[in-house]
């Protein structure tokens, strides 16, 4: 006699698992790459120009090798591309949140608060030039770490984001710009901005070069942020997405 076996397919179910935990596995990796990248980015000094050339020099190769190792997870597992989208848009919120929003502010609330009425004026004026290039140089840090990860996840826009009506890469990065770090801060900056212009008019000396590049991420932000950004971009997640992005989320290093 023939001995049976039970109805199912052991071939099939270690598949899906060995799938899950290679997601798991790719996702765990990228996301320290990630915040190592966005972490050593955030230590440029000097102009944007000289910090995009350094970012371009120093992680073009890295990108490109993620880029090979997304392309060879999702070509075996395509579920693995809403996965890693899910996961990389929990992680630039949080990463926006923790190390350019939440400083931003608490920078701004002490140097104002602090300054006392007796020299408020120059008080004011120090901190104004402190606002411009910090928030300047946090928007060209962003722009380089944008330009990464579009290099990183540049498959995705081409297989994933297209066919399933998401945002690309670089829309997804700026809308996250937008609603977590711009529409907390652009009153503070506009302020200041508006300021500064008058005392230019007026005939004073005003730091020009971050004027000049405040008013060129106002430009920026706007022109690359659409009609689409009036929602977040986490709001933007349908249910699907947000159930596999609602999985513990690891903490920002």
């Amino acid at each position: 006699m023939f001995k049976t076996t039970a109805t199912k397919n052991p071939v099939v179910g270690v598949s899906v698992a060995a799938h899950a935990a290679e997601q798991e596995k790719l996702w765990k990796d990228l996301e320290a790459a990630f915040a190592e990248t966005a972490s050593v980015i955030r230590t440029y000094t000097g102009e944007a120009k000289s910090a995009t050339a350094a970012g371009g020099a120093a992680h073009r190769a890295t990108a490109l090798q993620w880029y090979t190792k997304i392309y060879a997870t999702v070509t075996r597992s395509p579920a693995a591309a809403e996965f890693v989208y899910s996961r990389f848009c929990r992680f630039v919120e949080a990463d926006l949140k923790a190390n350019v929003t939440a400083p931003i502010m608490q920078m701004y609330r002490e140097m104002y608060r602090e300054a006392s009425s007796t020299n408020r004026s120059q008080a004011t004026a120090s901190s104004d030039l402190l606002m411009f290039t910090t928030i300047g140089k946090h928007y060209e840090h962003f722009c380089v770490f944008r330009k990464y990860s579009h290099l990183v996840l540049g498959y995705l826009d081409s297989h994933y984001t297209q066919r399933n009506m998401k945002l690309s890469i670089n829309h997804l990065m700026n809308s996250f710009f937008f609603h977590v770090v711009y529409v907390n801060v652009r009153d503070a900056l506009a302020t200041v901005v508006l300021a500064q212009i008058k005392k230019y008019r007026d005939g004073e000396s005003v730091p020009m070069q971050a004027l000049q590049n405040a008013i060129r991420m106002f430009s920026e932000i706007a022109t690359t942020t659409d009609a689409n950004a009036a929602q977040s971009p986490s709001g933007m997640l349908t249910a699907r997405d947000q159930q596999v992005a609602d999985k513990p989320e690891p903490a920002l290093p």
